[in-house]
């Protein structure tokens, strides 16, 4: 029998210690709500009749080191992006963002969303870190992520849909691996994507990543 280890936690306040520990027993958080669950059941419509699909979860995580190497087109997107102004600090949300995040989501998903839903902006439930990437004055990209003692881990990250053609969804992803690497942290959680296809694909293209193994509860190598 396939166990569906469908875990919740809801916590107005937690350590970044106690998420570390979350973390490496392959939990995954949005806002408050931390879960830990193998399966997402999806309802489709095929031929008018309604169908609940399953869809397996792959909490993913790459091995931080200072011989972490990019692929080739990796490369490429970070000499492309080179032109921009990165800023790391303390995450605080602004009109700005949250005006972006809603270009962005609708654009991606045809449907509105809440960047609050995500990202909190009285430090619940612990502070955060932002990437804010900006052309000219003008931003066009904003991550969040979260940093404890040895880990990190994404949380969100959106972009100004004008500028598909620098791929900065990856681009952020990669300035938070480097910046885990320059912080020492030995890895860098970018959340889940599913064994099945999907729009997450693109975490499953970094080199020395892990997935956990729901059967064996324990990381292992991911290959190509």
């Amino acid at each position: 029998m396939v166990q569906d280890f469908n875990q919740r936690l809801d916590r107005e306040r937690m350590s970044l210690i106690d998420w570390e520990q979350l973390l490496l027993d392959g939990w995954d958080r949005v806002g408050e709500n931390f879960f830990r669950r193998r399966f997402e059941y999806i309802l489709t419509i095929q031929n008018g009749v309604e169908i609940i699909s399953p869809l397996e979860l792959m909490p993913l995580r790459y091995k931080l080191s200072p011989q972490f190497d990019f692929t080739k087109s990796q490369r490429i997107n970070l000499r492309r992006n080179d032109d921009l102004v990165k800023i790391i600090r303390p995450a605080h949300i602004t009109w700005e963002k949250l005006e972006l995040f809603d270009q962005w989501y609708i654009n991606r998903f045809n449907r509105f969303a809440d960047l609050y839903v995500w990202v909190s902006d009285n430090g619940t439930p612990f502070p955060m870190h932002e990437l804010c990437l900006y052309k000219h004055d003008k931003l066009i990209a904003c991550s969040f992520f979260d940093v404890t003692p040895n880990l990190q881990y994404s949380t969100t990250a959106f972009y100004d849909p004008n500028e598909m053609n620098r791929s900065l969804g990856t681009y952020t992803l990669l300035c938070e691996i480097l910046n885990g690497i320059k912080k020492d942290k030995k890895y860098h959680y970018p959340g889940h994507a599913y064994i099945q296809k999907s729009k997450y694909d693109y975490k499953k293209n970094i080199n020395h990543k892990e997935r956990f193994d729901w059967d064996k509860q324990i990381w292992v190598p991911l290959e190509k």
